[in-house]
């Protein structure tokens, strides 16, 4: 009579290990799959909200005599109000409206003048919009070419603009607040102490709304850095 071999239940230690690195890769996989849907997700809100954003600053013209919305009006800090607080009768006050998900500053709205959420900021670098009173009454008409010029961006306080974008740190504190303005690599301010800048939040890059409505995902060093000012393919100039 034939002897079966006895069955084996158990896995040997060997196979155990095995196992246990496969589960860590994965798990280790998964953590980077979701990490990357998650920002996925939240720069595709970022530019929902940018398009309802500069969506209601492009019908701020059509109460004002075809005046551009200011990026902020009055005389000195005392007196400011910045787009946000003109934007109030459109889109409301509600921090979430006016701030990007990837954004880690305090949402927390300023309503006397307007200083946060900080997350978003109109191009200063153009000259298209009133600041304390500097470029006031420009028109619509003098936007030269809507659609390719920079109407808003992501901003934030860079703290080391000599470096390579991909090396870029913010470095706000939770209470900071900006006059809703947006500077450019290659504007003389840019370097110069002005903390305020277009900021590749998500994955390297910034989204920025255009004067005739679209959207986009811009590479600051191959869309903004490599055409400065007087460069026919220069997005945020006005030219």
């Amino acid at each position: 009579m034939t002897t079966l071999p006895e069955t084996r239940n158990a896995f040997t230690l060997v196979e155990l290990l095995a196992v246990i690195a496969i589960i860590g890769v994965l798990a280790g996989l998964s953590v980077v799959v979701i990490g990357k849907a998650r920002e996925s997700s939240r720069a595709a809100a970022c530019l929902g909200q940018l398009r309802d954003i500069a969506g209601a600053a492009q019908l701020y013209p059509t109460d004002h005599k075809g005046v551009l919305i200011p990026i902020c009006s009055g005389t000195s800090v005392t007196d400011a109000k910045t787009w946000r607080i003109h934007l109030q009768s459109y889109i409301g006050v509600a921090p979430a409206a006016l701030h990007c998900p990837s954004d880690p500053v305090d949402p927390t709205p300023e309503n006397d003048r307007g200083l946060r959420p900080t997350s978003y900021g109109i191009n200063k670098s153009n000259g298209l919009h009133e600041y304390f009173s500097a470029n006031a009454q420009k028109r619509t008409v003098q936007i030269v070419n809507p659609a390719n010029t920079i109407f808003m961006s992501d901003i934030a306080q860079v703290a080391n603009p000599g470096a390579s974008v991909l090396q870029w740190t913010s470095t706000e504190s939770a209470n900071a607040g900006n006059f809703g303005y947006a500077r450019f690599p290659n504007d003389p301010s840019f370097s110069g102490g002005d903390p305020w800048n277009i900021f590749p939040r998500h994955k390297g890059r910034a989204n920025v709304a255009f004067y005739d409505g679209h959207l986009a995902s811009v590479d600051i060093d191959r869309d903004i850095i490599a055409h400065p000012p007087g460069d026919p393919l220069c997005i945020y100039d006005n030219n």
